[in-house]
């Protein structure tokens, strides 16, 4: 325990003559110290390491503390020094200072407030991740703001990448399967006048619209909208064709049923023989419903593809001889992971990436799954464009096309060297734990037999020591010291063989146990502790009665169990102890002991309930020793026990066999 020492030496005649002393008791308020200073480097850890840039700041938005990365930035885009009292409006572009302040207020109200934004400096633009973290010391009023922010700027710049790849793929796309479906469907024909009433329409809109030609003509054309498209959408629809202009585009419209459709259509003016535009439209529809879902499912898949952390590799179906399939298209990430560009692969067979540490025997199980078009699994080392080795999980799936035929092989790399380092790692260390296992055993038995012998001949030797025919009182105070501290030794290597035995004990006779039978040895081996405590011990094992344990555990989980509430009874109550058992829904047979006894409080003891030698009520037998082998005995076949307990309440054991 840590204690507050002071002292002084009283003198005579110049010599010390007795030493003054006191000792106060400074345990708890030492280790909290020793927390809050740990707590403390924690979080200066944290503060001074992160990527992020952090400035705290008080309510008048005054500078209280920042990490470096704060200082560094302010140097980098002001060319200044920040100290803590500077005012953050300093280190503030001018144009962003209303929405600093605003969100600033909000975070004074408790709320965390997180924002993306571009912000303008004076030389350049950058994109920044801010959060607005309120400061509450233990949970008491605001006093201040914790700003924190990342410079997001290349992460915004992919997105606007991808994005606008994104965009010209689907434009390329649209123009082509626009282009096809022309071809591939029949024109759905309608004509409408200048309010929108529909004059004619053709058998083909009333089988794709569901509607027949009697509920179409005469009605207004927003019968068949969707309402999925913007008022803008239209307004630009209107202002074409009614200037006398063909307007071109994809429109969704809908069934009668209500369902979308989307139908490529073209408005075109009609004329009379003069070429005078008369307020009439003709409608030329073709339905390209089919083709906007593929391209919706085709971007979809792309999306996967190119933003997937995996490498990504589509290769030929055959040739599966040496020459190999060739490569049609790798993502972003097999870039990444290897090194090689698209240019570099593309047309090559993927056997570019293996080399000499690459496992051949994978590689033919691999091979063979390929040659029965089934999807196959490995684990083996590639090499990068550098030539550095690592290790890559691969899994290949055939595809087929539309007739069954297959055409292409996807194969899904995942780097997995950290993994595999780690399991390397792990096992060294598990070796090394063995061996030091192996010797602290070793170690153990040694000094337990060694120790074992010495004590004997001391234990045989007070029992024959007489000690009526000693006077001098500080040599019979002395021979007494020796027999305690002997007999305490005694005990405490007599714990030590017992844990060892336990922990030993790998294989352990186990059979059929009935809880009834046991519990009535034990009470018999007690009986004059129970009767002298007048302790009432009640059970029920009706819904289990045995279970398959060791003999002798068993017996020592109850005694130990047992004497534990006896001896740590409430002087208040009457002592009752109830033992029950019962079957849990997974099949596992439970075990609980519940008494009325001090209880204890189990936010203070923790974990520490089962450590050795660990008490937790002033009695001169506690030894600590109880519930460490109960818990020992317990685990050592696979089982846990765990503890309710509340002062003034009592306390439940349940073990779960």
């Amino acid at each position: 325990r840590w204690v507050n020492t002071k002292g002084f030496v009283e003198l005579f005649n110049g010599k010390p003559l007795r030493l003054f002393g006191t000792f106060q008791d400074i345990d708890a308020e030492k280790k909290k110290s020793i927390q809050l200073e740990q707590f403390s480097y924690q979080v200066s850890t944290y503060f001074n390491s992160t990527s992020e840039s952090i400035c705290l700041l008080d309510k008048n938005y005054l500078i209280t503390g920042y990490n470096k990365v704060f200082e560094e930035t302010i140097l980098k885009i002001y060319n200044k020094v920040v100290k803590v009292g500077d005012n953050f409006f300093d280190y503030s572009p001018k144009h962003s200072l209303n929405d600093f302040i605003e969100n600033f207020q909000k975070a004074l109200k408790g709320d965390i407030i997180q924002v993306e934004r571009e912000i303008h400096f004076e030389k350049f633009s950058s994109w920044w991740s801010v959060k607005y973290i309120p400061i509450k010391p233990n949970n008491k009023e605001i006093i201040g703001i914790a700003f924190s922010s990342i410079d997001i700027t290349e992460q915004k710049k992919k997105e606007f990448e991808i994005l606008e790849s994104r965009n010209i793929i689907e434009a390329n796309l649209n123009e082509l399967n626009h282009q096809k479906f022309a071809l591939d469907q029949h024109a759905i024909v309608d004509v409408t006048d200048a309010s929108g009433e529909i004059i004619y329409v053709n058998d083909k809109l009333c089988e794709l619209t569901g509607y027949s030609r009697k509920e179409l003509i005469g009605s207004n054309h927003r019968l068949i909208k969707s309402g999925i498209h913007p008022q803008s959408f239209y307004d630009d629809m209107y202002k074409t064709i009614y200037e006398g202009n063909v307007w071109m585009g994809e429109v969704c419209n809908k069934t009668k049923a209500g369902d979308n459709i989307w139908l490529s259509t073209t408005i075109v003016p009609y004329l009379d023989p003069n070429e005078n535009f008369i307020k009439q439209f003709i409608c030329i529809r073709t339905d390209i419903t089919a083709k906007k879902n593929e391209e919706q499912q085709l971007r979809l898949l792309e999306s996967v593809i190119t933003n997937a952390n995996d490498a990504v590799i589509i290769s030929e179906a055959e040739p599966l001889d040496i020459i190999g399939p060739k490569i049609v298209y790798v993502n972003e990430a097999f870039t990444r992971c290897t090194g090689y560009t698209k240019d570099d692969v593309l047309g090559k067979t993927p056997r570019i990436l293996q080399g000499p540490l690459t496992n051949r025997k994978e590689l033919d199980r691999l091979k063979e799954s390929l040659k029965k078009w089934q999807p196959c699994e490995i684990e083996i080392i590639n090499y990068k464009k550098n030539g550095e080795p690592f290790w890559v999980n691969i899994s290949v799936v055939p595809i087929a096309d539309e007739n069954g035929w297959f055409t292409h092989w996807i194969s899904i790399q995942r780097d997995i060297t950290k993994r595999k380092e780690d399991e390397e790692e792990r096992q060294l260390l598990i070796e090394e734990l063995s061996i030091s296992l192996k010797e602290l055993k070793q170690f153990t038995y040694i000094t337990s037999h060694n120790m074992r012998a010495p004590i004997t001949n001391l234990l045989g030797i007070f029992s024959v020591l007489d000690t009526s025919q000693i006077t001098d009182e500080f040599t019979l105070k002395l021979i007494e010291g020796i027999r305690t501290s002997t007999n305490n030794l005694n005990e405490t290597l007599n714990d030590l063989i017992k844990i060892l035995i336990i922990k030993e004990n790998i294989n352990l006779t186990v059979q059929e146990l009935r809880f009834k039978e046991v519990l009535e040895k034990v009470k018999l081996s007690i009986n004059d502790i129970i009767e002298t405590s007048d302790a009432k011990i009640n059970y029920n094992f009706e819904e289990a009665e045995y279970v398959n344990f060791n003999k002798s555990y068993l017996d020592s989980i109850f005694l130990n169990l047992i004497t534990n509430s006896i001896r740590y009874a409430d002087p208040e109550r009457k002592i009752i102890i109830d033992i029950k058992s019962r079957i849990t829904r997974k099949g596992n047979f439970q075990l609980l002991f519940s008494d009325n006894g001090l209880g204890m409080d189990m936010q203070k003891v923790g974990d520490e309930i089962f450590g050795l030698y660990k008490v937790f009520h002033k009695h001169p037998d506690s030894k600590g020793m109880g519930l460490y082998l109960v818990h020992s005995q317990v685990t050592a076949l696979g089982g846990t026990i765990t503890v309710d307990s509340k002062v003034g309440v009592g306390t439940t054991f349940t073990i779960t066999f």
